[in-house]
């Protein structure tokens, strides 16, 4: 039944949004509310194919992916794009996900999900955040970064995709452990990351309704 908990994480989260962010003011931010009501519903389908239904549910997540790819990349871009020229990189990014999400999911009949695709977007996730990190380490105004909404996104991303990657590259290894633990190691380490990633978008929210800024 743990398995339940992402949902629920997602859920809570989608709800804050939605208190916090759908008055008018709130311009992009709106988006998130309608992303995570997707995902909610992405991870409950999912969810219920694979336990009840007893069916394959990856070609679920994989239509799921460019969705996130798309939402992700506009968000880096509303808060990357004020303090550096953003542009190439996301476009080359772009053109480069969507080729390998396109080659991956026609070889599988978007049947599996294109894993390879979301290594390539977490690699570069992880890029935008250090350049984000260190183009604010240069400004020379004063930001409150603990009340400053941009900066708990970009600290969300960056922890989720930086140690999703590292565990994709010891994924055999993780694989060996989880056959001799009671509890599925790389489920539990899903679960924190959503955790993470979540609850600092769910802070950023709560800290943009006390004081709406832009990027």
């Amino acid at each position: 039944m743990y398995y339940y908990v992402n949902p629920v994480i997602e859920l809570i989260a989608c709800i804050i949004s939605f208190i916090c962010l759908t008055h008018r003011g709130a311009g992009w931010y709106r988006n998130f509310t309608w992303y995570l009501l997707l995902v909610v519903l992405a991870e409950n389908a999912g969810y219920l194919t694979y336990f009840y239904f007893k069916h394959n549910n990856h070609w679920i997540y994989n239509c799921l992916l460019p969705v996130s790819i798309f939402f992700i990349t506009g968000i880096l871009y509303k808060i990357c794009q004020p303090r550096f020229n953003s542009k190439p990189i996301i476009i080359m990014g772009l053109v480069v996900f969507m080729l390998s999400y396109l080659i991956e999911s026609i070889r599988s009949n978007f049947l599996e999900y294109s894993a390879i695709t979301k290594i390539l977007f977490s690699v570069w996730v992880v890029f935008l955040c250090l350049l984000y990190y260190a183009n604010l380490i240069k400004e020379e105004t004063n930001i409150e970064i603990y009340t400053y909404p941009p900066f708990w996104i970009i600290t969300g991303l960056f922890f989720f995709y930086f140690v999703s990657t590292t565990t994709n590259l010891f994924f055999d290894y993780l694989i060996q452990v989880n056959k001799k633990s009671l509890v599925p190691i790389r489920y539990s380490i899903s679960l924190i990351l959503n955790f993470i990633l979540y609850g600092t978008w769910s802070y950023a929210f709560i800290c943009y309704r006390k004081n709406p800024i832009s990027s």
